[in-house]
C-alpha cells in the first residue's frame, strides 16, 4: 500500500510525459486488493491525474490535428479544376486569390475565407481527403480546387478531352429555329465558319481556361472574337457564349 502511495505522489505535476509514470501507479493499485485500494491515501489523486492526462492528450491530438491540416494547406497553391483561378495560403492565416489578399482560419475541416473590402465575401472550402487527391470543395460543390501540380495534370486531360470533342463535331449556331452558321474545329486551333449563305469564313480558337475557348472569326479582314464556356448538359457539349 506504501509502494503504491508513493508512486502516486511520484507523478507530481501532471504533463503529457506522465504516462508512465501513471500507468506504473494504476498497475501498482490494480494488484492490490480492493479493501487496500480503499485504504490508500492518494487514490484520488490518481484518479485526477488520469482525469488531466487524458485532457492533455486530446488537446494535443487537437493541435497536432490543426498543424497538420494547415501544413497541408499551405503547402501549395490551389487551383480551381475550370477556371485555374488560385488560392495561396500562409501560414499565419493570411494569404491570395488570384492575387488579391484574404485572411482565413480552418474549423473542424472547412477554410473560412474572408476576402474583398472589409472581408465582407466569405468562402468556405471543404478539405477533403477521401480519395487519392486532396480536395478543396465548396460547400455547394460548385467548383473544386486541387493543387496547383495536379491541377496541371488535370488540365491537359481536360483540354485534350475537350479538344477531342471539338474537332469531331459539326457546331451548329443558332437562334431560335433556324441554323445561321456552322463550325469546323481544327485540333492546330484553326478551322472555318461556313454562313447560311454558302460563305466560308476563317476561325482561330485557343483555350482560355479549362472550360472556355476564345474563338476569333476573320470577316474578309475584319477580327472579331468571343469566349464560349465549355458545358456538358444531360451528357453532350453545348458552347454557350460566356458574355450572352
Amino acid at each position: 500500500i506504501k509502494a503504491a502511495d508513493e508512486l502516486i505522489l511520484a507523478i507530481g505535476e501532471v504533463s503529457l510525459e506522465s504516462e508512465a509514470a501513471i500507468i506504473e501507479a494504476e498497475k501498482a493499485v490494480a494488484s492490490l486488493e480492493i479493501k487496500d485500494q480503499e485504504s490508500l491515501e492518494n487514490l484520488n489523486v490518481l484518479k485526477l491525474a488520469r482525469v488531466e492526462l487524458e485532457k492533455l492528450q486530446e488537446e494535443d491530438r487537437i493541435k497536432k490535428e490543426q498543424e497538420r491540416v494547415i501544413s497541408l494547406v499551405t503547402s501549395n497553391p490551389w487551383c480551381e479544376i475550370n477556371s485555374g483561378s488560385e488560392y495561396q495560403f500562409t501560414e499565419d492565416g493570411k494569404g491570395t486569390h488570384d492575387g488579391k489578399t484574404l485572411s482565413y482560419i480552418i474549423e473542424d475541416g472547412i477554410i473560412i475565407i474572408s476576402e474583398g473590402t472589409a472581408g465582407k465575401t466569405k468562402v468556405n472550402l471543404v478539405i477533403d481527403e477521401s480519395g487519392d487527391t486532396v480536395l478543396l470543395n465548396s460547400e455547394s460543390n460548385d467548383f473544386c480546387y486541387v493543387s496547383k501540380e495536379e491541377y496541371q495534370v488535370i488540365s491537359e486531360e481536360i483540354k485534350n478531352e475537350t479538344k477531342k470533342e471539338l474537332t469531331s463535331k459539326i457546331w451548329a449556331v443558332h437562334n431560335g429555329p433556324s441554323f445561321l452558321m456552322y463550325y469546323f474545329f481544327s485540333d492546330d486551333g484553326s478551322g472555318t465558319v461556313l454562313l447560311y449563305n454558302n460563305t466560308q469564313l476563317i476561325l482561330e480558337w485557343e483555350f482560355v481556361d479549362n472550360d472556355t475557348i476564345r474563338i476569333t472569326i476573320d470577316n474578309f479582314g475584319s477580327k472579331s472574337h468571343a469566349d464560349y464556356d465549355v458545358v456538358v448538359d444531360n451528357g453532350s457539349y453545348i458552347l454557350i457564349q460566356a458574355n450572352n
